[in-house]
């Protein structure tokens, strides 16, 4: 939520009237400026923050916990951590380049899933019994994930790994409530 399209969703929530909103990225500067927009979108939204690399299980499971610990639930998951480099042949590609695509749009997004997904399951129970909805897995995506261009596999390939995995979170929990975007 530091910059880019985590920055607006976050705003967009706070002016959509959340309750609570709960922001993670890499830079604890960034995070400030995020909340300090939040709070200017929506005074009464509360809005808190925790430094976290989405590619280090750990963090995104402490994360998680915080937010729960502070906020009490999470009805709304949204995991729009990206990356992308420098478009180049696969052949040309930078190895370690290639891989940081899929360890931030894929494995990042994983990560926020895995751990949130117990308390989706929980606000859409407490949603469904007050007949309404809860329990949101947004992951973000990309028109690439439908394109085939040249020098764009480690990008392209991570969104469309991306949209499979929403399609998997509704397949095994879709039953459980949650309903998952991308």
């Amino acid at each position: 939520a530091s910059r880019g399209i985590g920055q607006a969703t976050a705003v967009a929530f706070a002016q959509a009237g959340a309750e609570a909103i709960y922001i993670t990225a890499r830079s604890e500067k960034a995070l400030e400026e995020t909340k300090a927009k939040v709070k200017g979108a929506n005074p009464e939204t509360q809005c808190t923050y925790l430094v976290c690399d989405v590619t280090d299980a750990d963090q995104v499971k402490a994360a998680i916990e915080d937010c729960v610990t502070k906020f009490g639930n999470i009805d709304v998951a949204d995991a729009n951590a990206g990356y992308l480099d420098k478009w180049a042949k696969i052949g040309e590609s930078d190895i370690s380049s290639w891989w940081r695509s899929w360890e931030v749009n894929l494995k990042g997004s994983y990560y926020v899933v895995r751990y949130a997904i117990p308390h989706l399951i929980k606000s859409a129970k407490k949603y469904s019994e007050a007949g309404s909805t809860g329990g949101h897995m947004i992951l973000l995506s990309s028109v690439g994930a439908q394109l085939l261009m040249p020098g764009a596999s480690d990008y392209q390939t991570t969104k469309h790994a991306v949209n499979r995995l929403c399609e998997f979170i509704n397949v095994d929990h879709g039953e459980d409530g949650v309903k998952c975007f991308a």
